[in-house]
């Protein structure tokens, strides 16, 4: 439609500029001064106007085409994108936390300082479990982490050379100061003999798994 519109209106003026050279209605010539070869220059250009038009409409409808093109491909990536979302969403809500293996706990008393030592070990069935440790304060944050062993009358376990593998079953040493033996001492709430601490295993993926504990101490009950 849009190029009919022109092409009248090129036909028109071609028509009305023609009738300048034309008789009147009684046959008698009517001469405007505007000579043969004027009007045939004005034929040229109104033709190659029109041809100038014709291009720029076929290369709108070109561009229309290319527009409605990108605009699939715009909404194929989008549509791609909200499902890769939801599928990293449903990977990340069937994520498995880990499972911990607990042996026990064992302290002795703790008055000056003293190493604990905690058997455990966390298994992670779809992924690895980066990182295993004690809370002592129960806050679900963990206090220390479980990476030295316990070797008993050794001095300074940290110094040990080891390599951690929490799917083993392992006996490591939390050092405990005075302040803190207290502290699980009276957390407890039965006559200072039970102590409660959490063990948290963490996968490679963030998810994690708090293992709680009680357990009594010799020197008190």
């Amino acid at each position: 439609m849009r190029i009919i519109a022109p092409m009248m209106i090129l036909i028109m003026m071609t028509s009305t500029l023609a009738g300048c050279t034309g008789g009147d209605p009684d046959g008698e010539e009517i001469d405007l001064g505007i000579s043969d070869e004027v009007l045939e220059q004005l034929q040229l250009q109104l033709d190659e106007n029109l041809t100038k038009i014709i291009e720029s409409e076929l290369l709108i409808i070109q561009l229309q085409e290319q527009l409605a093109e990108n605009s699939s491909r715009i909404n194929e990536l989008e549509n791609n994108s909200h499902e890769h979302e939801d599928t990293n969403s449903d990977a990340t809500d069937n994520n498995m936390i880990p499972l911990i293996y607990f042996g026990w706990v064992d302290v002795n008393n703790c008055e000056d300082g003293c190493y604990m030592s905690i058997a455990a070990s966390a298994i992670d069935l779809d992924g690895t479990v980066e990182l295993m440790g004690v809370d002592l304060d129960l806050d679900g944050v963990i206090d220390q982490n479980l990476e030295s062993p316990f070797v008993e009358n050794w001095g300074d376990n940290n110094g040990i050379p080891f390599d951690v593998n929490y799917s083993t079953m392992t006996l490591y040493s939390v050092f405990l100061d005075s302040g803190q033996y207290e502290d699980l001492i009276n957390r407890g709430g039965y006559d200072a003999c039970v102590m409660r601490l959490n063990i948290i295993a963490i996968d490679n993926d963030g998810a994690s798994t708090i293992d709680t504990h009680t357990l009594t101490t010799n020197d008190n009950c």
